[in-house]
């Protein structure tokens, strides 16, 4: 039992050290230093306007938070360093390695390091998106295969009409159209 305490506040240590570790007052550069809310006027913030100006990157931050009107979260500004990651990514596979300088690439390396912990959410965040516009470009597809009866047919030859063997079970529509009409299917 004493060794299970011990063990927990190890784990609790170690789990305090990686919150202390992953907030604003460890980051390199301290004028990058991200607080959890954020205003235009903040030097990360500028930066990423000014990656976004000289790359053609539009739309990064609302209209709003542009004019000084709302804060953004650190997640929010790890949405936004996410976009603008991918757009410089496409940038440089359509026009090559020399289209970002590498000032830029370094200091889009230190914000994604100041934001580590809310990056993984962007990313997370972004796939399932990704994943999102993914599944509703198949609706067509799948909405025609449940139509051409691929799948109602293979539900249909389980319901009371079980195959005798493995052919049977490989071919579940030929099952169950036959079984419908009181034959037995041709193999």
């Amino acid at each position: 039992m004493r060794n299970v305490k011990k063990a927990l506040v190890v784990g609790l240590a170690l789990l305090g050290s990686l919150v202390v570790g992953s907030t604003g007052a460890m980051a390199r550069n301290p004028e990058l230093a991200l607080p959890e809310r954020v205003e235009i006027k903040h030097k990360a913030c500028q930066e990423m306007l000014r990656l976004g100006a000289t790359y053609q990157v539009e739309g990064l931050f609302s209209k709003e938070f542009e004019a000084g009107q709302v804060c953004y979260t650190r997640t929010d500004l790890a949405v936004v360093l996410e976009l603008l990651t991918e757009k410089l990514a496409e940038k440089v596979v359509k026009e090559g390695s020399a289209a970002v300088a590498k000032e830029d690439l370094l200091l889009l390396a230190e914000l994604q390091d100041e934001l580590r912990g809310e990056m993984l959410l962007a990313r997370t965040r972004t796939f399932q998106q990704r994943r999102d516009d993914l599944g509703t470009r198949l609706t067509a597809i799948t909405r025609n295969i449940s139509l051409s009866g691929g799948l109602v047919g293979v539900l249909q030859g389980s319901i009371g009409n079980g195959p005798s063997d493995h052919a049977d079970a490989v071919a579940g529509e030929t099952w169950s159209s036959a079984s419908r009409w009181g034959r037995t299917p041709s193999r």
